[in-house]
């Protein structure tokens, strides 16, 4: 009995060593066809009972690594960023909650993102789209 304890002891031990290994390596790997310059343009509509109002603003910037696990900071303007999460397939999550309402974004191969996100209050609403193309 000691010596199958011993046994599944020492085979956890291996395998739980084997995941975290390969974890760091798939998530540079991923994310390093993100990084880079990129020329972004935000479209905000903004609607209230006594008015509406829209803006467009383009920009260039840098995606680069975030400070956590599998993130980027991603520009959501020319002077502010977001750390957001990104898996494998592109998708981004992790949508800090003034985004109170809806988020959602993805990137679309190597060289295009989209982000929509809508918050506001029962009386007021804003709606932002977000699209970027990698410069090469």
């Amino acid at each position: 009995m000691r010596k199958l304890l011993f046994i599944l002891f020492y085979f956890s031990i291996i395998f739980s060593s084997c995941k975290e290994e390969a974890y760091p390596f798939q998530s540079v790997l991923f994310l390093e066809k993100y990084l880079g310059d990129w020329e972004f343009s935000k479209y905000t509509f903004t609607s209230n009972p006594y008015m509406s109002s829209t803006d467009t603003t383009v920009w260039t910037a840098k995606i680069t690594y975030g400070t956590l696990t599998s993130t980027l900071l991603i520009p959501f303007g020319p002077t502010y960023t977001e750390e957001l999460k990104v898996n494998v397939m592109g998708q981004i999550s992790g949508f800090p909650s003034h985004y109170n309402y809806w988020a959602d974004g993805y990137f679309t191969g190597n060289a295009n993102i989209y982000i929509e996100t809508t918050s506001g209050s029962p009386f007021s609403q804003t709606n932002t789209i977000l699209n970027g193309q990698k410069i090469e």
